[in-house]
């Protein structure tokens, strides 16, 4: 039982150490340009050891991947802590995905490479427990106190999730990052103000 249990553990710190491994080099260099013999050199593991961890570099990269968006997640969940009202809540939720987005980590792996490599299916199918989770909790909690119940809720999420999932790929491709961030934010809340009107 021992002996399994140090199996398992040490497991995880060979996952992890990929894991770890891949995010700095998909963030420094990209999906494409990076080879699986760095990842394996640099992790001191063999191809074999890595391909038993992860099915494919597709598999490393959506491990990779759901890291970098549970990290975005818990940022935005730290930022909307003390927010009493749902709309506050919303508004500080998409800034926080908007900024975090422009972090060179998020902004390679989340924004650039996610959509190539998986799709925008593929990016949403591991956002889900996410960015999706957050803007469903709030668009619910805006139902239970104000009416905007003539809104279909899943359809006004896949509208907010693509608004901001475009946004950052917008402010992704801007010179000026800063402005673009900052047109952006607007947009958004101009989008939120409009669903108190309904």
């Amino acid at each position: 039982m021992k002996k399994e249990n140090k199996k398992i553990i040490a497991g995880k710190k060979t996952t992890n150490k990929i894991i770890n491994i891949a995010k700095e080099l998909f963030a420094e260099k990209g999906y494409a340009n990076t080879a699986l013999e760095e990842v394996v050199g640099l992790a001191g593991v063999t191809r074999g050891a890595l391909y038993h961890h992860f099915n494919s570099k597709k598999g490393l990269f959506e491990a990779v991947l759901e890291e970098v968006l549970s990290d975005m997640y818990v940022q935005i969940m730290k930022a909307t802590r003390s927010c009493k009202d749902p709309w506050d809540k919303l508004l500080i939720s998409s800034r926080t995905f908007l900024k975090t987005s422009t972090h060179p980590v998020a902004k390679q792996i989340v924004i650039i490479d996610a959509p190539a490599v998986l799709g925008m299916d593929g990016l949403r199918r591991i956002d889900e427990n996410y960015s999706i989770s957050a803007i469903k909790g709030v668009i619910l909690e805006l139902k239970e106190n104000y009416s905007i119940s003539s809104i279909n809720i899943d359809a006004l999420v896949e509208a907010i999730y693509g608004a901001t999932q475009q946004c950052a790929v917008w402010i992704a491709a801007a010179k000026d990052s800063k402005k673009a961030l900052s047109a952006a934010n607007s947009t958004m809340e101009l989008l939120y103000s409009s669903l108190k009107e309904v």
